[in-house]
């Protein structure tokens, strides 16, 4: 799946034995991928959820569907969930609700403790323990309306030597959304199209259409970018 080959992908899903929360994701995204339909996407993965329980499960949907507070309440934490002392996936995820939703309150109140979470990642030289970092705090630094220097750090994370693979297969499309919400187009479409020929989870019948690049929707650049990925061969 995560290697662009979609019709293989369904087909190990129809054979296979197992059924787990990714093999149901994956049907389910691959379903939408034929028939296009959002409310559908939302409806299934609000079906999904319930069985596995895995944190933030069906957010991507709850976006793409534009429906912002349901992807809010998709991150709830479980009562008695010990809070994590360092900067996490769920963070960033509810940052980006925050920025849709134009919720600069609750974005200025909650940004010195993100802050402070994602400064305890650092070594005593001041650099991160964990390159997926440099994402975050290009988000934190976004956010702030520092493209410029946002944009920086998403490049910097892309040459950062050596490459831990599996992280970048992960978080690529993070990058890719980081660069659309602060409007570099030409970085974000260079982002996307990598994304469609690594491995990665840069789905071209999926990430283009999320409205973090709705800055970036009119831009011709773009606009080419999506007639030159987007086109599905129907084989479900």
């Amino acid at each position: 799946f995560m290697m662009h080959r979609y019709d293989e992908a369904w087909g190990e899903i129809e054979s296979s034995q197992l059924e787990d929360f990714y093999t149901g994701l994956a049907r389910v995204l691959l379903l939408f991928r034929e028939d296009r339909d959002l409310n559908r996407l939302q409806t299934s993965m609000l079906e999904l959820c319930p069985i596995y329980k895995n944190m933030g499960c069906g957010w991507g949907a709850h976006i793409a569907n534009r429906d912002y507070q349901q992807a809010l309440s998709s991150l709830s934490q479980p009562e008695g969930e010990v809070e994590q002392a360092f900067f996490t996936a769920e963070d960033r995820r509810r940052i980006y609700t925050y920025w849709l939703m134009k919720d600069e309150e609750r974005i200025a109140q909650e940004l010195p403790q993100w802050r402070a979470r994602l400064e305890k990642g650092r070594d005593d030289a001041g650099n991160f323990h964990r390159p997926q970092s440099y994402v975050s705090l290009a988000l934190l630094t976004g956010i702030q309306g520092k493209a410029e220097e946002a944009e920086r750090l998403v490049k910097y994370w892309f040459r950062h030597q050596p490459i831990d693979w599996a992280e970048r297969a992960g978080t690529h499309h993070e990058a890719c959304r980081i660069l659309g919400i602060i409007g570099a187009t030409q970085a974000a479409v260079k982002c996307i199209r990598a994304g469609t020929v690594e491995t990665s989870y840069v789905m071209p019948f999926f990430e283009p259409y999320l409205p973090f690049y709705d800055p970036l929707r009119g831009e011709p650049e773009f606009i080419q970018m999506l007639a030159d990925i987007d086109r599905p061969e129907r084989q479900i």
